[in-house]
């Protein structure tokens, strides 16, 4: 089967473009013959809120080879890229969605495209900080697709909400295999400057108001048992509330921030050195952390909002709290650690790993 992926790729970074990234290679390794169209231009640079949109030069990133063609901010590129994707004459359009910004341009390229089957992949319908905008948008693709492929239930009723008549499938988000193996606890404790014998919990990924890292300060200072928290990611926001907190906390000397995007090859580090990762987001779709969590298999501790709970099997692979209670938090994660020995449990956890592959999903997409 032909099938045309349009989407973003290497040289630009971030979760969206790895998940791209493993789509291409499960449909590659499936015998398909694949073809990937990326942006030229994804982001203008005035309102990209981090400090680059690409991968640098020593990061580990899968050179997907996909062909620059679509300009985000020009039509005549929309116009461009259709062509271009109707030259190879796909059975399949797969169009991962995850922005409204970019529901313009993407949908002025599928309104042009004459494939038989033009499936959206939509990792949020509405964003988690919307703007009156942001519907309006996001119908300027969802309306030139014939069906969707989301990753949680969350996000098939806000796809429904935005078109009732759209047929959607929903597939839960697939584990990332592809990062190195943990790195040694020790030698990852040594190298990110982090104490040996304290348990740490980690939380991992873009700062935004919606992750709840504020919440999750609170609840370190509530725990009643001693432990180290790390947290590591860019901030798309201002950190002065967080840093504030932490000075004022009377576990101050164990919060350790890594402000700072994490490449690929630096992930088996922090991921080697924690005990469990913390996801006290105030809302989700659903989490890319936790797909890596559960690939080193590490228990998580989650608010239970979006389609978090579809990933956490209480008291087998972590815990669920309600979003915003720092108290709540804070007890699951004492119980956790207390329980650290025993999660998470492997017959639940290949359970998962069986089910959240990336096999799987090609076969979703390409059922008929």
């Amino acid at each position: 089967m032909k099938v045309a992926l349009l989407s973003t790729f290497y040289p630009y970074r971030g979760g969206i473009a790895q998940f791209n990234a493993a789509i291409y290679r499960e449909l590659e390794n499936s015998g398909h013959e694949v073809r990937a169209y990326n942006f030229s231009r994804q982001y203008p640079s005035l309102l990209f809120p981090g400090k680059t949109q690409y991968v640098a030069e020593d990061d580990l990133a899968d050179e997907i080879p996909a062909e620059r063609v679509l300009d985000s901010m020009n039509p005549f590129s929309w116009i461009k890229t259709a062509r271009k994707i109707n030259e190879f004459n796909p059975d399949v359009v797969i169009i991962p969605f995850w922005t409204p910004f970019l529901g313009p341009a993407l949908g002025g390229v599928v309104k042009r495209l004459v494939a038989p089957r033009k499936i959206g992949l939509f990792h949020n319908a509405v964003p988690h900080e919307a703007k009156f905008s942001d519907k309006l948008l996001t119908k300027m693709l969802l309306s030139r697709v014939d069906e969707v492929l989301v990753l949680s239930e969350s996000v098939k009723d806000e796809t429904l909400a935005l078109r009732p008549d759209i047929s959607v499938q929903v597939h839960p988000h697939p584990l990332y295999t592809h990062f190195e193996g943990a790195t040694d606890v020790k030698l990852a404790r040594k190298k990110l400057e982090l104490e040996e014998n304290l348990p740490v919990i980690l939380f991992f990924g873009l700062i935004r108001p919606y992750k709840g890292l504020e919440t999750l300060l609170k609840a370190f200072d509530l725990m009643k048992i001693p432990a180290q928290l790390l947290v590591a990611g860019e901030a798309y926001e201002s950190v002065q509330l967080y840093e504030g907190l932490a000075s004022k906390s009377k576990n101050s000397e164990y919060i350790h921030f890594h402000f700072q995007y994490i490449s690929d090859q630096d992930i088996p580090d922090y991921f080697g050195a924690a005990d469990l990762v913390a996801l006290p987001y105030l809302n989700a779709s659903q989490s890319g952390v936790t797909a890596i969590a559960l690939h080193y298999e590490l228990p998580i501790v989650a608010s239970n909002v979006g389609g978090l709970s579809e990933y956490i099997l209480e008291n087998e692979t972590g815990f669920l709290v309600s979003s915003g209670n720092s108290q709540e938090l804070a007890d699951a994660l004492d119980k956790c650690i207390t329980n650290l020995n025993n999660l998470p449990k492997l017959p639940a956890l290949n359970k998962l790993k069986s089910k959240l592959s990336w096999g799987s999903l090609v076969e979703a997409f390409l059922a008929t």
